[in-house]
């Protein structure tokens, strides 16, 4: 029950400020104290590194990391282990054991990600939330280098709204330097001159994914000669499973930006978050073509830590707002049900500590 716990403890800390200033709307910070919500965030901050650095054994990487990667980075030896990461794995190793290399690890992972929360989201409560039981927090504890420029991306998002082109590919850079998967991170930055109505992006995603499903293997076997993921394909993994609950979430928070869409004006910021959930919609479609989808479909979902909060503080009727999150707060706890507690995705259960 330990990331229950921290889901429900974090989200509490969150909602302090709140109850002390006597807020009438939850997530109107301008009420608020800047020092009560840097307090806060700092709490939070600890909490979750010192669940993650203190682990012993939990995620199927771990193992993966401490008994090859780490000690052939530390050989000198090929590990498929990026530059970035190689540095953090000897810095760590430096500081006297291996614990010290996931520490850092999110270290800099939730660094970018509460970053991304407090600058981006209009509702730090909700994006609290949603990183917990959206599962991003568990995925994180099994797939670390990806998880870490995935954090990078979701910061980096800010320089997309002001046009700020170099900044933005620079971080992409550094983030393709922890984990090459983020060179699909790339072309993300031209999604904010893509203005179309997201009710005519839906089709689309539907046609393509109905002509891709009969010419799955043909595809499989495309990439699979471009040398491109070939670890995963015609291994265990590729054998056409579909991550249902990924599938439902995906669906749920697409039919909330089109009636949002629909009834409230959506400015450039919001549109452009909602354009990477049109891509994690369309990767969570196709995700029978490709093995393995869960580690894909993280790449994209994390997006709704800030996107939904921000679609929701769109809606100006109070009733329609409360009632969305208490639904959202529902969808989520189901998510977090069955990719964690039931099915255990990413092996984080049981949690055990070096402690």
């Amino acid at each position: 029950m330990i990331y229950v716990v921290l889901g429900i403890l974090c989200t509490l800390i969150m909602s302090i400020p709140y109850i002390i200033s006597g807020s009438g709307s939850i997530g109107d910070e301008g009420v608020i104290s800047k020092y009560f919500i840097t307090i806060e965030y700092i709490f939070i901050f600890v909490l979750m590194v010192l669940l993650a650095g203190l682990r012993y054994n939990v995620g199927t990487d771990y193992v993966l990391y401490s008994g090859y990667q780490i000690p052939m980075v530390l050989a000198g030896q090929d590990a498929n282990v990026e530059p970035l990461y190689q540095v953090l794995i000897r810095f760590g190793n430096m500081l006297g054991s291996y614990q010290w290399i996931f520490f850092l690890t999110h270290f800099i992972i939730l660094f970018f990600i509460l970053k991304f929360i407090k600058e981006q989201s209009l509702n730090s409560i909700l994006s609290i939330y949603i990183l917990v039981f959206g599962t991003f927090y568990n995925f994180s504890l099994n797939v670390m280098r990806q998880s870490l420029a995935t954090a990078i991306f979701l910061y980096s998002i800010k320089y997309i709204y002001d046009k700020r082109y170099f900044r933005y590919f620079l971080m992409i850079l550094i983030a393709y330097f922890f984990h090459h998967s983020s060179i699909l991170f790339v072309p993300f930055y031209f999604l904010r001159y893509l203005r179309v109505k997201w009710w005519k992006i839906t089709p689309f995603i539907l046609l393509i994914t109905l002509f891709l499903l009969p010419i799955r293997r043909f595809l499989v076997n495309i990439l699979f000669s471009l040398d491109f993921y070939t670890n995963y394909f015609n291994s265990k993994f590729d054998n056409g499973h579909v991550d249902t609950a990924i599938i439902f979430i995906n669906i749920f928070i697409l039919l909330i930006m089109l009636f949002i869409e629909y009834f409230e004006k959506v400015d450039i910021k919001l549109k452009i978050q909602g354009n990477i959930q049109m891509v994690a919609v369309f990767f969570s479609a196709i995700s029978m073509i490709i093995p393995n989808s869960y580690r894909i479909n993280y790449l994209f979902i994390p997006i709704q830590i800030v996107l939904v909060p921000n679609l929701i503080k769109n809606i100006k009727n109070r009733w329609i707002r409360m009632t969305l999150i208490g639904l959202i707060g529902i969808a989520y706890a189901i998510l977090f049900y069955n990719m964690v507690l039931k099915y255990n995705y990413g092996e984080t259960l049981p949690y055990s500590s070096v402690l």
